[in-house]
């Protein structure tokens, strides 16, 4: 049983910590903001597969895992409305972080289109992650239900 336990609170942390994970990109992101155009589209170029990829698995742990736990375990329109916008979201991210991605492959020099587009990647994130931070999760972690719910799909084969 002692193995079930610790399998759960590693799977918590580890959820836990994915947001920790998106805050760091935004920090490393927004001081790339100051650095020159060429040095930061070189930084840009090096950064942006593997923040892509992290995301992508940030989004899928969320829509997974922490989503469907808190529409079985608090169902209300209010929050059904604010995870299909989360949600939503994810994907123009997700659209974003690509168009960004080809912009940066196929430009010699940094334009201001990929700046604007970096910063908005940026700034719209950290809306995003404010809002489940702030409203979604402190929700899901003082519900007991939700919490079960958490643990028996972490649990399930």
């Amino acid at each position: 049983m002692s193995f079930r336990k610790d399998k759960v609170e590693s799977k918590f942390i580890r959820i836990a910590q994915e947001h920790e994970i998106v805050l760091d990109y935004l920090e490393k992101l927004k001081s790339m903001l100051n650095l020159a155009p060429r040095d930061r589209l070189q930084k840009l170029r090096e950064m942006l597969p593997v923040f892509k990829s992290d995301m992508r698995h940030h989004f899928q742990i969320e829509e997974r895992f922490l989503f469907p736990a808190a529409l079985l375990a608090m169902p209300s329109v209010e929050l059904v409305d604010r995870v299909l916008m989360l949600q939503k979201e994810h994907g123009y991210t997700e659209r974003d972080m690509d168009i960004l991605e080809k912009m940066v492959e196929n430009e010699p020099e940094e334009t201001e289109a990929i700046f604007q587009l970096m910063s908005d990647i940026i700034e719209d994130t950290e809306r995003h992650a404010k809002i489940e931070m702030d409203d979604i999760f402190p929700k899901m972690d003082a519900d007991k239900k939700c919490q079960k719910i958490i643990s028996g799909i972490i649990l399930e084969p």
